[in-house]
Formats: structure tokens, C-alpha cells, sequence
């Protein structure tokens, strides 16, 4: 590369990568736009996050986490991709895709995410959506049915249930959605009571049931399953009815039967459908089978847990039933995707979804390589910028400041981590200890199976962990009974209104208890992570408490848990407290930084910007700085010159300001000059201009009368009057010729208003001829509109700007014409078609005419606007009468025109135009042709 490639790239790298300062503003903007579509509430956004990372690509559903079908084959599920639920809804029979994506729908001004979807009939949803309280809460505020429109983008509430914070409900009360025959039906299971609820989805009337209560024996409804027709209640004896909406619970179906020392015995049912007229259900303690529920037996219809099976978590969850063709289909959502099954066959749909990319989503991809770009900009930037002083000293300084401030806040959050891990810890244990000993003595027979007094003794039990409960919910207690080393049964949580013996999970081993046993006999066991980690709102830690029950077993336990979510966004809190103030510090050192450099700094840069102003020509410009040191000396002598040459350019602003008086600077502009030593003889540029000349009446007559000195300033006082008028209408004084004035200007518009403002400060001004001690000052004026020549002419010692054209002849000769009209100012057609708006003034035509020294012959108009009030009044009102006596003259009717005109004459004696030209009509020879006013003489 030779040396002036080398030079041109050099300069391109400056001149791309030479201000900081903009790379700077352009990341800070993009970071905040990035941020806020990173961390905004907003559905869209929330897409934009799921779908990046998906987006032009086909998925095959192969997990699923609930759903349902209608009749006509659309299907709903949720299923998992990269850690994230999303929503798809196809249609099995045809795979038309009408939804997927992230299930975020706004109402007014919040986003809601359905935790249930129900298939309607034509492509419309329902939907179940849980809002909880905030960051410290959990418990459940309100629960919400919500009916969706087709594409998913809007839906409308058309249910709700509000609850209370002190009610500490933390799990959804209202049952599973079921469509049937145009009604949505669901059950919210309470803590004292259920309730039915139906809505007719088109009028969107709601009918709800009677409660239903505890029994006598305090058996109480654990679980209302919403079925075609009918509801499908589980009690907490394990009963099972099958009953109508709002029928009494009489028709027995059902009996679970189910022992605290079985390992696999809990046999509630989990979800269920009504298919062909009959019941089919999933268990919780086999979630891998689907059962068909007649003549009271249960009887195995599928088992989907086979060898085949890769997911690593429950099977089934959720059926639902459709009808295809002649066959009843069950529609079961698994861990392996969805199967479908006809009674004797599975089958797998092979569901495929596509989601579409999201602007949102393409946005943050640009954002991100932007901002990668500009950084790198900036790295360039800094390389390649002269090294200041507060560069250098920043550049060693922050490597100084922000290690050890991120060593400290590294320590700072461990000390404030481990402090926060051993108080929980002790709370735990208080905890425990306290719900333990509270336990002490109790009598559990009456959950060794279901049973008729399972119920009462379960809701007092129920009772006691609620009693032990915040409205915070930081804590959730259960009793667990231990089968054996490796399993055990809950009994009771305090969480939700559970069956009894609901749940049957993996215990610790004796080897693991005797590890986690504290000095007071509690064991306590962490499953914490990082705070920024995927899986840290899950993170807890629990501990349990062996209970003295009556029988002196010592296998049942009173487990503590924390909160999952309130105990991460505590630590979150805490690592967001930690992070600000490292940022805090960061700053504040780094401002203390940059303000040391800015001091020693600015008094050298406040001299260079001196410096730079006085180079620019601001020769005003001084620094300020009082030391006497050298740098002192150095902006004294700064001063001094700048004293030297603000007197020197001030003397030159001086004589070129006085040479604008002779030679107008607008000729150097028309001739794109810099300078006006720039011009040279013969420069010229052709251009459009109008013309104006305005010439006082009568002033030979009263220069005889007048010294030479009273006339210089009676002339002087006039062009007094005229040039500023001129300037502030946009034109300039051309040149001031005896008696006359001609001012150019680049729009007519300006030059007629500058003639009647003209007309109306000289003419009819009575202060004005007073003042020159005269009765009466009288001036014409003649405007014209053309192309002009405008250069400079002269010789090698005498130069002067002129205008040459006959556009301003023609101007000359209209102002020639205002004596012999007797009019005050004249104006061509070329100006009144150049005019903006020509209603907008009084204009009187007065013809076609030729002037003298014009061949050609010219419309002509006069301007009424800057006459007296009568005058302008008397000329106006027969304007229209004077352009049609003028138009028969032009269509060569003579006598016609003069009997016009001599009517109009009778009624406007003083107007010269109506006699000049009755008179010039009338002696015109027959033999001669032409119809136009011609003037011979100027």
C-alpha cells in the first residue's frame, strides 16, 4: 500500500471512528431500548424472548403439559421448548395452525397468561388465569375465565373470582373448563365450600349452584371434574358422584379405596372426559394408565408407560374426547406429546407447529449486533484518538476502581448470602420446632385409610398448618407419614385443600436424615443455587421435625418448607441491593475520577478553545484566568493578541461595511462569490428578478427653488425613507439615479408590497412633506418582472455592479407611465403572474400597451392598494366597467368603447386613465390598425 492509499485510509478511519462521543450516546440509547424489551411486562415482548431462538423453524410437539379438543378436531396444548411453555392450537384432522407462540393476551393494561386453555365451538377459547399478589406473595388474588377471539391477539374477561390476601389461598380454586352444548362449566373448590358455575357463551349469563358443604361426618368435595352434562366430585372419603349441575350429591359411582401404608395407593383422579357415553380417568398415583370408570369398577383401557416412553416426568397430563367421524376419540396430552386413542388403538397425530418470527424478536437481534458494532467502534475510537490527559488518567484509574469494587461486592453479597442462608436456616428451625411440638401427642389413626372420619380430622388438621401460616406465605407446612426408608405419605399441606393421603413421593434415607440432623434433633436440608441461575426460584430449604404422635411410632414428620418464590426474590432483592451499590461506588469513584482530570485539564482547555474561537474569527473571545504562574502568562499573552487582531478586523469590517454602501453585497451572492475581492470584470450570471423603480414627481421644478444643499437633503431624506422599506421586503438599492431609485428583488410579492408601503411613507405621509417643507411629495412607481443580466462592469480601475436587461427598462418605462395616468404605481402582467396571490390586492387593468422603446407590448395593471381611501373606493368601484370599455377598444368596437368609457368619465372626472384614453380613441384615424395604447414618448 503506498503512502497515499496509506493517507486516505487513515483519514477515513478518523474521520468514521474520530468522536467518542456519539458511539457512547448510541450504545446508551440501544442498551435502553434493549433493556426495556428485555424486561417489559409486555406480551409482545415476552413472544419476541420465546420465539428468537425458534423462529423459521418446524417443531415437533413431543412433550405436552395439558389441553383440550372439540368436536370439530381444534386442539389446545401447552407444550415445552427450551425451558418455556408456549401455546399451540391445530387442527388434528386437517393440521391447520392457528396458534403458536407465547400465550400472552392483553386486556386493558395487562398481559395475561392462561394456566388452562378450553376449545370451544368455531375456533373459539377459553381460558383459566391466576393473578397472584405481588413479588413478596404468593397467594392467589383473583382467578379469571377469559374468552379469546380466533388469533389469539385480543380476549375479554367474562368471569371472575376475587379473593382475599388474608384468605392465603396459593393454589387456583376454580376446577377444570369444560364446553358443552354452547355452556362453559367449572367448579371453584373452596375451603369451606364448592360451587358450580355455568355461562352461556353467547348471551355470557352466568348460573351458579348451591354449596356444596362438609357432610355430617365433615367429608368435604377435594375435587369437582367439569364433564359433558354432569360434574364428576371426588370427597375426602374417597366417595365419587356423578351428579347434574346443582343436583344433590346422591349418585354414588365410586369408591377410592386407599391405605397410608401403601406405596402406590393413591388413586384420585387426576383429570377425566366423558367419551361413547362413558368415564374415563387418569390417576395420580399412575399417571401413565387411563382407566374407564363403570359400573362402579375401574377398569385399564391404556397403559402409556412403556419401555418407548423418554420423558422423565408424569405421563399423563390431561384427556380430554371428540368425536371423528363415527369414532369417539380420547385426546390425551402426555410428556411424550399427543396420542390419541380409540378405544382399542393409540395413535399419534404427528402435530408439527411452526412459529412465525416477531418484530420484537428481530428487533433485539439488531439491537444486539449494534451494539456490538458500536463498541467495537468505540475500542477503535480509543486506539486511534489523541491520548488527553483524562484519558490516560481514566484509562489507568478504572481498572483500579472497578476490580476491587467487584472483589468487594463478591464478598460483600457472600457475607450478606451466608448471613441470610443461617437466618433462614434458624427461622426454619424455630419454625419446625414450634409446629412440631404443636403436633405432639396427636392422634393420626384416622388416616391409616379413607374413611367416613377422614374428613373432619383432615380439615382440623388443615386448620392447624393454616393457623401456623403468614398472610406472606414465607412458609408451607405438611404432615408426612413414612412408610418406609425411602417413602412416604402426605397426610395434610397448608397450601391447598387437598384429598388426604393425596400424594405419595421419595423420602430421605436414613443415611441422608442422620447427615442433615441439627444439635436439637430437627433435620434441615438446603437446595439452594445461584441467585441467577435457571432453576433459583425453586431453590428452598426445609427441615423436619419427628412428631411424638399418641402411638409413639415416630413416623410422622412435620415438614417446614420456604416459600420458593418469595425466598428467591428475597435473595434476587438482595443480589439487585448489591449490584446497585457496586454500581454506586463505580460511578461515584469514577466521577471523582474525571472531575480530577477535568481541573487539571481546564485551564489548558479553555486556552485551546480560545485559541480555536480567535482562529474562527471570534476575535472577542478572552480567557479567563487569574494565576500568575506560566500557564497565566501564556493566556495573557493569548489575550493581548487577540486584543491586536480584534482592533485590526474590526477596522476591515469597518471599510467593507462602508464599500457595501456603494456596491450592493447581493452582487456578490448573485455571483457566488466569497469574497468581493473574489469579483473580476465581466463576471456575470443570468437570473430572475423583478425590477422596481420609484421616481419623485416634479423635483426638477423644485431644485430650482431649492440651494444645492436643501436639495441634497430633501433627496437624501426621500432615499431615507425608501432604502430601509426596500431591505425589509427582501429586495436591495441597485443604485439611486438623480430623482429615481431601483431596488431589485427575487420575488414580485415583495416587490409590490415594498412599493405600496413605499407609496403610502412618501406620498401620503402629510409628517413626511412637511418635514421637507413642501406641501405635498408626489412619486411614481414601475414594477416588472424578467430575466436580467447581473454582473460587473467597468475597467481594470473602476468596477461596478449593474443590472442589464429590458426587464429593467420596461420597469423604467411603467414608471414613466404613472404621469401620463396620473396613477401612483404601475405593475406589468409578468409581476401580477408571478405573485403568490393575486386577489390579494386591488388591481385595476388598464390594458395592453406598448411603451416607448418597447417593441413589445405588455398587460398592464395599476396597483389601487396604495391610494387614499376615496380614491382608491371611487377607482375600485368601476374597475370592472374600465376593463370592459378596454376590452371592446381591443376587439376594435372604438365607438363602443368610448361611449363606455365617457360614462364612466361623467361619474370619475380625476381618474387620468378614463380620459386618456377616451381621448386617444377618439383621435385615432379609421386607417389605423391595431387596437393597443401606444405611447411614442417616455
Amino acid at each position: 500500500m503506498n503512502k497515499a492509499k496509506k493517507g486516505k485510509f487513515k483519514s477515513f478511519i478518523f474521520k468514521v471512528f474520530g468522536k467518542a462521543r456519539w458511539f457512547l450516546i448510541a450504545i446508551a440509547v440501544f442498551l435502553a431500548i434493549y433493556l426495556f424489551l428485555e424486561f417489559t411486562s409486555d406480551g409482545d415482548t415476552k413472544l419476541a424472548q420465546v420465539t428468537d431462538s425458534l423462529s423459521g423453524e418446524d417443531y415437533a410437539v413431543d412433550n405436552c403439559s395439558g389441553g383440550s379438543v372439540n368436536d370439530e378436531g381444534y386442539a389446545s396444548f401447552f407444550f415445552m421448548k427450551d425451558g418455556t411453555t408456549l401455546l399451540g392450537i391445530e387442527n388434528l384432522e386437517t393440521k391447520e395452525q392457528v396458534v403458536a407462540g407465547a400465550p400472552y393476551v392483553k386486556m386493558g393494561e395487562y398481559y395475561y397468561y392462561p394456566h388452562i386453555i378450553e376449545m370451544g365451538e368455531g375456533q373459539k377459547y377459553y381460558g383459566l388465569c391466576i393473578d397472584y399478589g405481588g413479588d413478596y406473595d404468593s397467594a392467589v388474588t383473583n382467578e379469571s375465565i377469559v374468552a379469546y377471539e380466533k388469533d389469539f391477539k385480543s380476549a375479554q374477561k367474562i368471569f371472575e373470582v376475587q379473593y382475599d390476601l388474608s384468605e392465603k389461598i396459593r393454589y387456583a380454586q376454580i376446577s377444570k373448563l369444560n364446553y358443552y352444548n354452547g355452556e362453559l362449566t367449572f367448579a371453584v373448590v373452596g375451603k369451606d365450600e364448592t360451587r358450580l358455575y355455568s355461562i352461556d357463551t353467547e348471551t355470557q349469563n352466568v348460573r351458579m349452584s348451591d354449596p356444596y358443604r362438609a357432610d355430617e361426618n365433615g367429608n368435604y368435595v377435594v375435587e369437582a371434574i367439569p364433564l359433558d352434562g354432569s360434574f364428576l366430585f371426588i370427597l375426602s372419603d374417597g366417595e365419587v358422584y356423578q351428579q347434574k349441575f346443582g343436583e344433590p350429591l346422591e349418585n354414588l359411582i365410586f369408591t377410592i379405596k386407599a391405605s397410608a401404608y401403601d406405596i402406590d395407593r393413591d388413586q384420585s383422579f387426576d383429570d377425566a372426559t366423558l367419551a361413547g357415553g362413558k368415564i374415563y380417568v387418569c390417576r395420580r398415583d399412575n399417571t401413565g394408565k387411563v382407566f374407564c370408570l363403570e359400573n362402579n369398577t375401574l377398569t385399564e383401557v391404556l397403559d402409556l408407560k412403556g419401555p418407548e416412553y423418554k420423558g422423565d416426568q408424569r405421563v399423563i397430563w390431561g384427556i380430554d374426547s371428540y368425536r371423528s367421524g363415527d369414532k369417539d376419540l380420547l385426546y390425551i396430552a402426555t410428556g411424550n406429546g399427543i396420542v390419541l386413542f380409540d378405544g382399542t388403538e393409540k395413535t399419534d397425530p404427528g402435530i408439527v407447529v411452526f412459529l412465525k418470527n416477531h418484530i420484537y424478536a428481530d428487533l433485539e437481534s439488531i439491537l444486539e449486533i449494534a451494539i456490538f458494532v458500536m463498541l467495537c467502534a468505540l475500542v477503535v475510537n480509543l486506539i486511534i484518538r489523541r491520548k488527553t490527559l483524562m484519558y490516560k488518567q481514566i484509562l489507568v484509574t478504572l481498572p483500579v476502581i472497578i476490580i476491587p469494587a467487584v472483589l468487594l461486592s463478591m464478598s460483600l453479597y457472600s457475607e450478606i448470602q451466608e448471613d441470610n442462608i443461617a437466618r433462614t436456616r434458624r427461622d426454619v428451625d424455630q419454625v419446625c420446632r414450634m409446629a412440631t411440638s404443636a403436633f405432639n401427642g396427636y392422634d393420626f389413626s384416622a388416616f391409616d385409610e379413607l374413611n367416613k372420619d377422614i374428613g373432619a380430622e383432615s380439615r382440623k388438621v388443615f386448620d392447624m398448618l393454616q393457623s401456623f401460616d403468614t398472610v406472606d406465605g414465607n412458609y408451607v407446612f405438611s404432615i408426612v407419614h413414612r412408610i418406609d426408608d425411602s417413602h412416604a405419605t402426605v397426610l395434610c399441606i397448608s397450601d391447598r385443600v387437598s384429598n388426604p393421603l393425596y400424594l405419595t413421593g421419595s423420602f430421605k434415607t436414613a443415611e441422608e436424615m442422620a447427615g442433615a440432623r441439627t444439635d436439637d434433633g430437627f433435620y434441615r436440608f438446603d437446595e439452594l443455587s445461584g441467585v441467577i441461575d435457571d432453576d433459583a426460584d425453586s431453590n428452598r430449604i426445609y427441615a423436619y421435625g419427628v412428631i411424638k404422635d399418641a402411638k409413639g411410632t415416630g413416623d410422622y414428620y412435620m415438614r417446614v418448607q420456604t416459600n420458593s418464590w418469595n425466598f428467591w426474590v428475597l435473595r434476587r432483592d438482595w443480589f439487585a441491593e448489591i449490584v446497585k451499590f457496586v454500581l454506586i461506588i463505580i460511578v461515584a469513584l469514577a466521577a471523582v475520577t474525571v472531575l480530577t482530570s477535568l481541573i487539571i485539564a481546564r485551564t489548558i482547555k479553555k486556552a485551546t478553545t480560545t485559541v480555536s474561537k480567535i482562529a474562527d474569527g471570534d476575535f472577542s473571545a478572552r480567557i479567563k484566568y487569574k494565576s500568575k504562574d506560566e500557564l497565566g502568562e501564556i493566556c495573557s499573552q493569548v489575550n493581548t493578541m487577540a486584543n491586536s487582531l480584534e482592533t485590526m478586523f474590526d477596522e476591515k469590517d469597518r471599510t467593507e461595511r462602508f464599500y457595501y454602501k456603494f456596491v450592493p453585497e447581493q452582487f456578490r451572492k448573485f455571483l457566488n462569490k466569497e469574497n468581493f475581492t473574489d469579483l473580476q470584470l465581466g463576471d456575470a450570471r443570468s437570473r430572475e428578478l423583478t425590477v422596481l423603480f420609484c421616481d419623485i414627481r416634479s423635483f426638477s421644478i423644485n431644485s430650482e427653488i431649492m440651494t444645492a444643499k436643501e436639495t441634497f437633503e430633501f433627496i437624501n431624506k426621500v432615499y431615507g425613507m425608501a432604502g430601509p422599506i426596500v431591505r425589509q421586503n427582501n429586495g436591495f438599492v441597485d443604485k439611486y439615479i438623480g430623482d429615481a431609485v431601483m431596488a431589485l428583488f427575487e420575488n414580485a410579492d415583495d416587490a409590490v408590497k415594498c412599493g405600496i408601503e413605499m407609496y403610502k411613507a412618501i406620498a401620503l405621509d402629510p409628517a413626511m412633506a412637511e418635514s421637507l417643507g413642501v406641501s405635498a411629495i408626489n412619486i411614481g412607481i414601475g414594477i416588472h418582472s424578467g430575466m436580467s443580466m447581473v454582473g460587473i462592469v467597468g475597467e481594470t480601475e473602476r468596477l461596478s455592479g449593474t443590472v442589464i436587461s429590458d426587464t429593467v427598462n420596461l420597469s423604467s418605462r411603467l414608471e414613466s407611465l404613472t404621469k401620463q395616468f396620473k396613477t401612483g404605481m404601475l405593475i406589468s402582467k409578468d409581476s401580477v403572474d408571478r405573485l403568490s396571490d393575486a386577489e390579494a390586492y386591488d388591481l385595476r387593468y388598464l390594458g395592453i400597451l406598448q411603451v416607448a422603446g418597447v417593441n413589445e407590448v405588455k398587460g398592464v395593471y395599476e396597483v389601487l392598494d396604495c391610494l387614499p381611501a376615496d380614491v382608491r373606493e371611487a377607482r375600485s368601484s368601476h374597475k370592472n366597467d374600465l376593463r370592459e370599455a378596454i376590452r371592446l377598444f381591443h376587439m376594435g368596437e372604438r365607438e363602443e368603447a368610448v361611449k363606455m368609457l365617457s360614462g364612466i368619465d361623467a361619474s370619475e372626472e380625476t381618474d387620468g386613465v378614463i380620459k386618456l384614453y377616451e381621448n386617444y380613441i377618439s383621435g385615432m384615424s379609421d386607417e389605423e390598425r391595431g387596437n393597443v395604447f401606444r405611447f411614442t414618448r417616455k
